[in-house]
């Protein structure tokens, strides 16, 4: 049932490459690498790691992207709808994000439901690229048990992320005092205890159908790589699932839900490397790669242009007020993934004449040509767009040192002049961060520095209010002999939780001491109203009323 298939034609590198890069046998060996170290791995690893992976993988499969559709005249006038257009609406809805915690959440959890489907999608057509480069006819029941392998293997994901009551924590606060998170659907329990092991029993019988029916069309070595897809589609998401679910506990790095989001950062990364590996070859095949470095480096400056300037624009330095603490990040890496999920969906699907013929019939259509009147000629748009890129690229490889490797250093040295120092330089590409702000203000108030913490907790709040910072800054006025100045840090803190018990104490007690009891008696009263056990709401609103009653205190206040 195997067609006889040149070797050349069997692999797109070799079957090295192809099974460590294409078909995340890497992965997998990584899945095993971690399966046995303790879970103290990810406090182990230097800073820099996760950065690096990021920058060095993950930008650039994004990058590959905006070279496919953007690169070629031709390609973006095919793809119109999706490289103009839909590329228009993603931006829309993230400016719109910016300024709206709503729009911004919504956003979030488009991306993440989504992103598991998009790395099954990856997962499923490489599966059947294999199959078909290979010579394997696969007839219409064996395709759809392949399908509904993967297919099943994202429903258990998703019931995963949307069942139950319990959200992903993905929440982060926005200066507006909402929140930036990921909004599950909230399956009731008893309906996901249901659906979970029906989509489960579902998915290990279309898997055990579809390898019963690929060994009768094909032997072991021809469904090898696409057996390999299939694994790695399971350690992904299947296998993780089914411990969440089930409450397994392991202790295995891979699979336990605690360690997740560290273990995530690796898929992600064996996603990319796929991405990269499959687009290289489709551009050397097209005769636009000009050298894998060449190709490479344009990837990852493509990259790089969709997350650095967005975060530099819109972020507190620039156009917008939300930091990258309050969840900027969060909705960059949202738009930009959402624009890449629908460019993809529409420039790789194999039934396209020209993809299949690279792919899968290993034919070489007609190289491109770099001339002035070429396609891909490089005008002074297109120089001045990749030496932005080149800038952007300069300014992360500098704010990443400078977050990663002198940050941490100054903090290991306990040198809290020098981190407000690379905070401030940080500060101007948008890149400052409320959380480092409030430990160095901290440490300041241990050393009894007063106006060194009040200047690093003005600077956190700022970029993220919060009611610790807030109070911290009342507090610290006070301690400075200046208590009228704390009052409207008071006032910010009770905006952001207006029955915070504490907080409105302490404002009825500061109007108090500026002999203002007309001020303070309506905080006192709400603070007693919340805890009539509380006695120093109590005593001071006596105090309070008393002051009034008194014919100096008689004349109405402002």
């Amino acid at each position: 049932m195997t067609a006889a298939v040149p070797p050349s034609n069997r692999w797109l590198f070799g079957p090295v490459p192809d099974l460590l890069l294409g078909c995340g046998l890497l992965s997998a060996l990584l899945f095993v690498a971690f399966a046995f170290v303790d879970g103290d791995v990810p406090a182990r690893q230097a800073p820099v790691v996760f950065p690096l992976v990021v920058l060095l993988l993950s930008y650039p499969h994004y990058g590959a992207t905006i070279l496919r559709v953007y690169e070629r005249r031709e390609d973006r006038q095919n793809y119109f709808l999706f490289s103009v257009w839909a590329t228009v609406a993603v931006a829309a809805f993230f400016v719109l994000g910016v300024y709206s915690t709503l729009v911004a959440s919504v956003m979030v959890t488009v991306y993440l439901t989504w992103s598991p489907w998009h790395y099954t999608g990856q997962n499923y057509g490489l599966a059947v690229m294999f199959l078909r480069r290979r010579g394997v006819e696969i007839g219409p029941r064996e395709k759809r048990f392949v399908y509904a392998s993967f297919i099943l293997s994202y429903v258990l994901t998703a019931l995963v992320m949307h069942g139950g009551t319990e959200s992903v924590d993905y929440a982060l606060s926005s200066p507006s005092g909402g929140d930036i998170h990921f909004t599950a659907i909230g399956i009731p329990a008893p309906v996901e205890a249901v659906l979970f092991p029906l989509a489960l029993l579902a998915y290990l019988g279309a898997t055990a159908a579809a390898v019963v029916l690929l060994l009768r069309r094909g032997s072991v070595r021809d469904l090898a790589p696409a057996g390999m897809l299939m694994l790695t589609q399971a350690l992904w998401f299947s296998l993780p699932m089914l411990a969440r679910h089930f409450e397994i506990t392991t202790g295995l790095v891979p699979i336990d839900w605690d360690f997740r989001f560290y273990f995530f950062t690796w898929i992600a990364a064996g996603h990319a490397v796929q991405y990269l590996w499959v687009t290289s070859y489709y551009a050397r095949a097209e005769g636009r790669a000009h050298g894998p470095l060449r190709f490479y480096g344009k990837t990852l400056l493509g990259g790089t242009l969709l997350f650095v300037p967005p975060v530099i624009l819109f972020g507190p330095g620039g156009l917008g007020s939300v930091s990258l603490d309050a969840g900027l990040a969060l909705l960059v890496s949202a738009g930009v993934n959402i624009h890449h999920f629908i460019l993809d969906g529409a420039i790789w699907k194999l039934r396209s004449g020209r993809i299949a013929n690279i792919l899968i019939r290993n034919t070489r259509p007609e190289p491109v040509a770099d001339g002035p009147g070429s396609q891909t000629a490089m005008g002074w748009g297109s120089k001045a767009l990749w030496a932005t890129a080149a800038l952007a690229l300069a300014i992360h490889g500098y704010t990443m040192w400078q977050e990663r490797v002198a940050l941490v250093a100054a903090a290991q040295e306990s040198d809290l002049v020098r981190m407000s120092e690379i905070l401030d330089q940080l500060a101007w590409v948008s890149r400052d961060h409320e959380r480092i702000r409030s430990i160095v203000a901290a440490a300041w108030l241990e050393q009894e520095q007063l106006p060194e913490a009040l200047r690093e907790f003005e600077r956190s709040v700022a970029l993220r209010p919060t009611v610790a910072g807030y109070s911290a800054i009342a507090q610290l006025h006070e301690r400075l002999g200046r208590p009228a100045l704390g009052i409207p840090a008071y006032e910010s803190a009770l905006a952001l939780e207006p029955d915070r018990l504490g907080i409105l104490h302490r404002l009825g007690a500061a109007w108090v001491r500026q002999q203002r009891p007309a001020r303070a008696i309506p905080y006192l009263e709400r603070a007693v109203a919340l805890d009539p056990e509380h006695e120093p709401s109590r005593r001071t609103l006596t105090v309070a009323r008393e002051m009034q009653a008194r014919p100096q205190a008689a004349t109405p206040t402002p």
